[in-house]
């Protein structure tokens, strides 16, 4: 579901429609749009009428930005509008709630800054972080059909592109990389990193009784054992080399042999299930998507982190913070530790945004303004549609029981 954090605020009041004279309100019908109508004050004959585009410009802006999404199949709300700003709100929150239903697991903000020059729109994670269980499901998939659960994954890992806010197992690999300052992705890189930075000659379990830190092994069985969901490689020593053991990711179904599945299964969950992640493999596909722009540059997208700024010859980007969710194989424990370690480093850093997407006008052109809402309506169908894949899941509601 979607939160409204607009930077700006609405302003309402009464209407008297029972005043004829004098200083009254007069309800606006611009026609023939569908939707309610903006209330503009009825001044008295003697009250020359001047209309000064001075202070007010970015109601005008506002104004007009919601005329152009009403065109473009974002219905005006209806009642009266006294704020062009409120008018803005309820119209955007009026069709996210018709796109999304009240059940989407995932949780989002969208919010909107406009200026006489231009409109941004941010979006970021927002309320709680939803945990959700991923094993249930895809070994389900994979004992109705051989590889059926791993399309699912591939699926689900592709949600994350073009900025999507997810956390997922390559996440908690890099976080426990990062923190343990380990060049591979061993135990004993981690015994060799702590008596390095410590100066200390400590062995695993005496590290462990001193500061009970998380494990690469711990984190990979976590995922069963699949090192490659993390990202990662295995290491074996044989003789007096190290040698590189790859973790083979097993065979995944294809899209055809998920469209067979929905024709001849006669599971109403799982069918259900697979409808939606095709649903979603659709939508990760669509070549005139906004969000695809991301990784063309050709775009009124740009990615939040994207910066200018440097420092001593090195390009600085600040991270993003939060996530809509955050995906787990069976346990959650070490998963949440991690997200938590790490977002404890970026606020106290200071170096982070909330933002993970914005849309930008290039200008309040009429065409320009098309382009940005039809990016925002973009981001609204690719947000539906993930969370109906993964509503699929099962939500740990307490995860810090797991």
């Amino acid at each position: 579901m979607f939160d409204d954090y607009s930077y700006s605020c609405g302003i309402s009041w009464e209407v008297d429609h029972a005043a004829p004279t004098g200083n009254s309100v007069q309800s606006i019908r611009v026609t023939p749009i569908q939707g309610g109508a903006w209330c503009l004050p009825d001044l008295h004959p003697d009250i020359p009428l001047q209309i000064n585009f001075g202070a007010s410009d970015t109601d005008h802006v506002v104004a007009q930005f919601s005329l152009e999404a009403n065109a473009l199949g974002v219905p005006l709300p209806n009642g009266e509008f006294t704020s062009a700003d409120h008018t803005l709100q309820s119209q955007w929150a009026q069709y996210i709630k018709a796109a999304c239903g009240s059940d989407s697991p995932l949780n989002m903000s969208m919010h909107v800054q406009v200026t006489s020059k231009e409109i941004e729109v941010g979006i970021a994670p927002s309320g709680t972080l939803e945990v959700l269980r991923m094993r249930p499901l895809i070994e389900a998939l994979n004992v109705a059909l051989d590889g059926l659960g791993w399309w699912v994954y591939g699926v689900t890992c592709g949600a994350s592109s073009n900025s999507y806010p997810i956390y997922g197992p390559t996440d908690y690999a890099d976080f426990l990389e990062r923190d343990m300052w380990i060049p591979e992705f061993t135990d004993k890189a981690v015994v060799d990193s702590y008596n390095d930075i410590e100066s200390t000659e400590l062995t695993r379990a005496e590290i462990q009784a001193a500061s009970k830190p998380i494990w690469p092994s711990e984190l990979i069985t976590d995922f069963g054992g699949q090192t490659w969901m993390l990202g990662r490689e295995s290491t074996v020593l044989t003789g007096s080399r190290k040698r590189k053991l790859r973790n083979a990711r097993p065979k995944a179904a294809t899209v055809r042999d998920a469209k067979r599945f929905l024709s001849d299964s006669s599971d109403p969950a799982l069918k259900a299930a697979v409808a939606s992640f095709l649903e979603l493999h659709c939508e990760l596909e669509r070549p005139d998507s906004r969000m695809c722009f991301a990784e063309q540059g050709d775009r009124p997208m740009s990615d939040a982190w994207s910066d200018d700024d440097e420092d001593d010859g090195y390009l600085s980007e600040p991270e993003t913070l939060g996530a809509s969710c955050a995906l787990v194989w069976e346990q959650s424990g070490n998963a949440l530790s991690l997200i938590e370690a790490n977002e404890v480093r970026l606020m106290e850093s200071g170096e982070h945004v909330d933002d993970h997407i914005r849309f930008t006008s290039r200008s309040l052109e009429q065409s320009d303004l098309r382009e940005l809402i039809t990016s925002m309506k973009d981001f609204v169908r690719r947000h539906v549609a993930i969370s109906k894949a993964f509503s699929h899941f099962e939500v740990i509601n307490d995860p810090y029981t797991n």
